[in-house]
Formats: structure tokens, sequence, C-alpha cells
């Protein structure tokens, strides 16, 4: 039994001999499907519609690396192994160079020109199929987003209207004597209902983030960081904690994506109210700093904070600090946070509070003039 299959790949073979073209065609006709082109030197007529599993160039001189050069140019060729025939080193190595597979001497030794282009072409068949893997995966994967996506959103409704009528409850009842079980019931209920919330918020976020681009906009950071604490406000009052506001005195601007550093401040404000603890006086502040060169960001918080040897590994995801009786979370706002504000050509980090705490400062480049809707990615001033 022959060892390949008759016709088991496509092989194009460029040559400026006829009559070496013809023992090619015959002597790999018997395992390939083999065409064959004659170079004149009109690289005009060197286009190749179809993909091939293999091109062997058989040509000499220069125009073998010119014809190199234009079929590695043609983007439904960069996967297709391209084979060298030629005696000279330094043409053989600028080949390569190019992009071709593999080399081997014009001076032709037929069994091991088929045990090259057998093993390219096995090699092309198996990342054919590597390809089709992969592809196939990543469709399971965006079904799975998508799916996800859609079972988040459809969540958010009856988590929501649990914790309203939680509340409802709880006003209705505040005047009327009932059984302390009760009052521990709807706590629970409502402790259930927040989890749900900030689960599928973190989901949605970290889906959204590996899906969507950037939209590149002017913003005020510091206009941006009064609205969200603005948001926060009627939830820390209720927790008996007080949100302290620093905006500087000058307007604090950058270029990004407003939604999404919309969602960095939410995550670390929202982190900072769900680990505050129970401890006097529980306080939040938020400070933005306008510095030369960029524009900082900085939420401190007096609660339970977390231990040193855990600080950088936060940003990792799904990472939750391990303590008894610890806020639940999924453990991706603070990874989300960090790849926003990376993705905006900045950095986040974890500073030592001044003595319990908790505090976490990211900075962004300014905006300069005329950079509005811009990538500050292509900013010339000084990397963070």
């Amino acid at each position: 039994m022959a060892e390949t299959a008759p016709n088991s790949g496509k092989i194009l073979i460029f040559g400026d001999e006829a009559r070496r073209l013809a023992f090619l065609e015959q002597a790999l006709g018997v395992e390939y499907d083999v065409s064959v082109r004659i170079a004149h030197g009109d690289t005009g007529g060197w286009a190749v519609a179809s993909c091939p599993d293999l091109i062997v160039v058989d040509v000499l001189g220069d125009q073998a690396l010119e014809l190199c050069r234009l079929l590695k140019r043609e983007s439904h060729l960069l996967a297709v192994p391209l084979l060298m025939l030629a005696d000279d080193e330094e043409i053989q190595v600028r080949a390569l160079e190019l992009g071709a597979a593999d080399c081997m001497a014009r001076t032709l030794n037929l069994d091991v020109l088929k045990w090259k282009i057998r093993n390219l072409v096995k090699w092309r068949t198996a990342y054919q199929r590597v390809c089709a893997a992969v592809t196939r995966s990543n469709e399971k994967i965006a079904e799975l987003e998508a799916f996800i996506q859609m079972v988040a959103h459809d969540l958010k409704s009856p988590a929501l209207a649990v914790d309203g009528f939680v509340r409802m409850l709880k006003r209705t009842w505040v005047h009327i004597p009932t059984d302390p079980r009760i009052d521990q019931i709807l706590h629970h209920l409502s402790s259930a209902s927040n989890t749900i919330q900030d689960f599928l918020h973190d989901i949605s976020g970290y889906l959204e983030h590996e899906n969507l681009p950037l939209e590149w906009n002017p913003i005020q950071l510091d206009l941006t960081v009064k609205e969200v604490t603005d948001r926060y406000r009627p939830l820390v009052e209720e927790k008996g904690i007080r949100l302290e506001l620093d905006l500087g005195d000058t307007p604090a601007r950058i270029v990004g994506d407003r939604r999404r550093i919309t969602q960095v401040l939410d995550n670390l404000i929202n982190n900072a109210i769900v680990h505050m603890g129970k401890v006097p006086d529980p306080c939040i502040m938020v400070r933005v700093e306008d510095e030369p060169d960029f524009v900082i960001a900085c939420i401190a918080d007096n609660g339970v904070g977390i231990p040193p040897q855990y600080q950088e590994k936060v940003f990792r995801r799904f990472f939750r600090v391990p303590r008894a009786g610890s806020a639940p979370g999924t453990g991706l706002g603070l990874f989300i946070s960090k790849c926003i504000v990376e993705s905006h050509s900045g950095r986040i980090w974890i500073e030592p509070a001044d003595e319990r705490g908790f505090r976490i400062s990211f900075r962004l480049p300014k905006a300069r003039a005329g950079t509005n809707g811009e990538n500050p990615g292509a900013w010339n001033g000084p990397q963070v």
C-alpha cells in the first residue's frame, strides 16, 4: 500500500525550465495534485487565486526571491508553506527571511524532495485542522458568552424587584411590632439580592470589556467622579458611611471611553462600601489630582483593608481575599478595572493606608489640546 494516497494535497510549482517542470509534475503527480507555472520574468503573471497546500519555487537567481516576496504579500497564502529550491546559500537564507518554510539545493535529489514535500503538506493539513478547531471553539465561546449575557440581562430585573419589595416591606413594617425572625429574613433576602446584582454586574462588565471596542472622547474626570459619587450617596447614607470628595481646583481632562471609566469608578467605590466592615465612623474619601502629565484618582476608606500579601493578587481574575466573614463577590471587579485602566495607557495600584483601610489609585494620561477623540496610546508625552 502506498504511504500517501493520490491527490492528498495540492502543489503549485513555479519554474523557469519547462523540462524540469515536466519532470517534477510527473514525479510528484503520483501522490499529489500538481500544477506548474513557467516564470518568464513577468511578475504580473505570478498571482495565485487559489490556495494550494504547498508552493515550490524552482527559479534561478534574484527572480526567485522576488517571486517569494510577492507570494508572501498575498494574505490568503500567508499560511501556505513555500519550499525554495536554490543552490546559492545566500539566496536560501534570504528566502527564509522572506517567509519560506524550507530550502534545498536545486540539484535535485528526488527522494529528499519528496520527503520534504510530504512533511510540509502534512504540516499544512495539521495547521488547517487546528484552524478549523479554533474557529469552532471561538464560535462556541461566542455562543456561550451571548447566552451568559442574555441570562445576566434577564436576571437583573427580578433581582432588582426582590430588593425593591424588601425595602418596601421594611418601610411598611417599621412601626409595627414584628417577630425578630422576620427582620432577619428580610435582611438575608436583601443581602442575597445585592449579591446577585453585584454578580450580574461583574459578569456583564467582564464580557463587555472583552468584546466591545473602546470609544474615545474627551472626559473631564472630576465631573465624572462627582456624578458617580452622587449616585452612591443614598446608599452610603443608609449605611452610615461618610462620603467625602476632593476634586481639586482645575478641570482634570483626559481622553477615553467615558462609560468604561465610569465602570472603574463604580467598581472601586462599590468595593469600598461592600468591604467597609463594622468600624467606628466609616468613611470613604475620593480625591482627584491634576498633575502636569497625568490625572490621578484615589479612592480610600477606613474599612477592613487588604493584608499586604494579597495586595498584588487582588487584580487577578476571580481572586478573592480569603478571610472569615468576607463579603460575597466574583473577584472580577478589580480585574476589570485594571484591564480598563491599562487599555487607556494608564496604571492602577494599591497604596498603604495611613492607619487602616484600603487605598487604591489609578492614573491616566492627560488630554492634549487637539486630541478630541484620539486614542491616548498614540500620545507622545511621558509613558505610564
